[in-house]
């Protein structure tokens, strides 16, 4: 019998939810295995270390983005700005379906950011974070927290839906990136009218 701790009861009242987490004779016929979406790595005196999750990845211009190494990235590059990241891809304005999905990053700045933070970060990403320049977040959401779950996970879906509405991310101020700029500047009309010109590329 499995340890308590390692089984999978399933979820409370959703059989189907439940079916789709068990995948059946992966090894030999009869077998179950709980996929987790988690995805590691086991190394060759056998321990097993946390990568990434599998999904958490977004399409962008064609290269592959991982949402864990970006929030990571940012992180450590601005610790003095960023409390909390929380990245995922959105489809932006104006953009053939062929560009996939762009980064997007909602975060929590720290108390003592300065003003000039946007321009900052921007510096930081590009000098320290590693990321590849079609890694990096081409919109920033500020918000005051990131709501969790009771098992501290965050609640991306939640950003997912609100994406780039401007009725849904209304109060929280919006930042989009500007290459030439070097740095972000707010996401308002006048950086629509830039995207819908041609001007501001992402």
């Amino acid at each position: 019998a499995a340890a308590p701790g390692r089984r999978f009861d399933g979820y409370v009242g959703d059989k189907e939810q439940t079916q789709r987490k068990i995948v059946r004779d992966v090894r030999r016929h009869g077998d179950a295995y709980f996929r987790s979406g988690d995805l590691v790595a086991m190394d060759r005196l056998g321990f097993i270390s946390f990568v990434d999750r599998m999904g958490d990845t977004f399409r962008w211009k064609g290269e592959n983005v991982s949402t864990c190494q970006v929030q990571l990235a940012v992180l450590q590059a601005a610790p003095d700005l960023v409390e909390e990241a929380l990245a995922f891809g959105v489809r932006p304005p104006l953009s053939r379906a062929t560009h996939g999905k762009c980064g997007m990053l909602a975060l929590v700045l720290r108390r003592r950011a300065p003003a000039t933070w946007p321009d900052d970060l921007f510096r930081l990403l590009r000098a320290h974070s590693g990321l590849p320049d079609f890694a990096l977040p081409r919109f920033l959401r500020v918000v005051q927290s990131l709501p969790k779950t009771a098992t501290h996970k965050y609640l991306k879906a939640t950003f997912l839906a609100d994406a780039l509405d401007p009725a849904k991310v209304y109060p929280d101020p919006v930042f989009v990136l500007d290459t030439p700029a070097r740095a972000y500047v707010p996401y308002d009309d006048t950086a629509r009218d830039r995207l819908a010109s041609g001007d501001l590329r992402l």
